[in-house]
């Protein structure tokens, strides 16, 4: 069963939308806040929407939300560009 919350917010203006699109975007708003946050995995963010992970994956890329907020692991990157390098110098020494 969904946890239902009831919240009364004031809106200091009338707004050019009807309020059941105020209420999905509060309900994103609310859900990508949590995500965010880390309260949320990524697949329950999109549950909570009713939407399929994909789907959340594209809703955040529409908003610009970065889903990744953390840049590489710097050693990882150069292990792997080691490895490349590696391959790569084994491949042409195969090939003479």
């Amino acid at each position: 069963m969904a946890h239902v919350l009831d919240l009364k917010i004031p809106l200091p203006i009338d707004l050019p939308v009807d309020d059941t699109e105020v209420i999905r975007v509060a309900q994103q708003g609310a859900v990508i806040a949590l995500w965010r946050k880390g309260t949320l995995t990524l697949r329950e963010a999109a549950k909570a929407l009713g939407m399929s992970y994909y789907d959340f994956l594209e809703l955040l890329g529409e908003l610009d939300i970065p889903i990744l907020t953390e840049g590489p692991d710097e050693s990882a990157v150069e292990a792997v560009l080691w490895e490349l390098k590696r391959d790569e110098s084994r491949n042409h020494d195969c090939r003479q």
